[in-house]
């Protein structure tokens, strides 16, 4: 029973921790040694991921809503695309100040928000997906028992 009510929070801290490690540790890495272009396809591949399984396995394993589902997965994305990104204009402004004059960081921050706003359709619809594609695993399931 315990285990039911934390499969939630346990399955939204993993995804922000899959996405925060791909982005300082992973991301850094491959661009290292793997080449640009290797490293930024890990990274799409990882996001779209997790922001199309997070619905996918609440749909499948707790039974939310559409609603419910892409809720939590907007909120993931929501984390990675603003919160995360923040946080590295912020490192970046603190070590290179004179490249970041004057309002320029609550300028990124507004144009931050302002893609996140944009690209949420988006987001909406992968959630959607990985919510359908839950509820098709779960019927798959269910009619096999």
């Amino acid at each position: 029973m315990v285990a039911s009510r934390l499969f939630t929070p346990v399955l939204f801290v993993i995804s922000v921790i899959l996405l925060a490690l791909n982005l300082w540790v992973v991301g850094p890495w491959l661009l290292e040694n793997g080449g640009p272009g290797f490293a930024n396809l890990l990274y799409v591949a990882l996001r779209v991921g997790v922001i199309v399984g997070v619905p996918l396995l609440l749909a499948r394993f707790k039974g939310y809503t559409p609603r419910k589902a892409m809720a939590c997965s907007l909120v993931v994305a929501a984390i990675d695309q603003i919160a995360f990104k923040m946080v590295l204009y912020s490192q970046d402004a603190q070590l290179n100040p004179q490249a970041w004059p004057g309002d320029a960081l609550q300028n990124a921050f507004i144009a931050t928000v302002a893609s996140f706003v944009i690209f949420s359709p988006i987001l909406m619809v992968m959630g959607f997906a990985g919510h359908f594609a839950g509820k098709q695993l779960s019927a798959k399931k269910a009619s096999r028992v």
